[in-house]
């Protein structure tokens, strides 16, 4: 499915993990790590009925102890800019 600049579009799907900390990305052929390196690609938190047994014994409170980060690689030009190349990926 192709998402046009200025449209929107509501996805929806079920996870079928259990709690665990994931990421989405896209799949088209050819082009998903540039547009993963264009910003195309987040965070799930998927929760199960284990996630409240869990939280006596990890930071849990989001924002507060439990802060998700993601952390990617990139090249800038000209001081803002991203800089992808594919034949170096």
């Amino acid at each position: 499915m192709t998402i046009e600049p200025d449209e929107t579009k509501t996805i929806d799907f079920n996870v079928d993990n259990e709690a665990a900390t994931l990421w989405y990305h896209p799949h088209p052929h050819g082009l998903t790590s540039k547009q993963v390196y264009e910003g195309l690609g987040g965070m799930i938190i998927v929760e199960d009925e284990n996630t409240e047994r869990l939280k006596k014994h990890l930071p849990h409170e989001y924002g507060v102890d439990d802060i998700p980060v993601v952390v990617q690689d990139r090249f800038l030009v000209d001081g803002y800019k991203l800089d992808y190349d594919d034949k170096k990926y």
